[in-house]
């Protein structure tokens, strides 16, 4: 007797009704559906439409608007660099500073020091390395506009002093800031300048 073929199940899955329906993305058009679609009228409300103008290559951004001052801004009064320097100048009375007589004629800024300045003073020990700085500055008060010259201690431990050839070395001539006048006596440590200006 012959054997009978044996038949083997197919184990091929055979897609259900639910498999063979194509998936859908959410918010896409179903399969199949090439009909167009158009945007409802009110999806852009609100939104200003793109200018692709300002993709060009080089394009400059729009000028910002000029920055006006405040009431309460510090304004800074600066000498013109064209205004004309009074003639003054410092000389050495007495000292180790420096030999007496030695001279620096002021600028729109002068340093005094003992290693660093216009006018070094490196014999004397009590003088800082920059102990004064003097700038040439506008006055206030009656003779605005008038340029004085105006003496600043660089906050230094020995100070300096001026005033009258009788009172310079008193406690009381110590100082921060002062103008000078002619004739004006300064104690820096142990030396002691006089300070000259022609009047114009």
């Amino acid at each position: 007797m012959r054997d009978q073929p044996t038949v083997r199940p197919d184990r091929r899955k055979k897609p259900d009704s639910a498999d063979a329906t194509p998936t859908q993305v959410a918010g896409s058009a179903p399969a199949g559906d090439s009909s167009p679609k158009t945007m409802p009228a009110d999806a852009g409300a609100g939104w200003a439409p793109f200018d692709r103008s300002s993709l060009r290559f080089g394009a400059q951004p729009p000028a910002a608007p000029p920055k006006e001052a405040c009431a309460d801004e510090t304004v800074v009064m600066e000498l013109a660099e064209s205004a004309r320097i009074p003639l003054a100048w410092l000389a050495v009375v007495d000292g180790p500073g420096s030999k007496r007589g030695k001279v620096v004629t002021l600028t729109a800024e002068t340093v005094v020091g003992r290693t660093q300045g216009d006018l070094l003073l490196a014999g004397d020990h009590g003088i800082s390395s920059q102990h004064l700085r003097i700038r040439l500055e506008l006055q206030e008060g009656g003779a605005a506009g008038t340029p004085a010259f105006v003496a600043y201690d660089q906050a230094t431990t020995n100070g300096t002093y001026i005033g009258s050839r009788e009172h310079y070395r008193e406690e009381s001539a110590r100082i921060f800031r002062r103008p000078l006048a002619d004739g004006d006596y300064l104690l820096l440590g142990e030396t002691t300048l006089v300070f000259k200006q022609i009047e114009e």
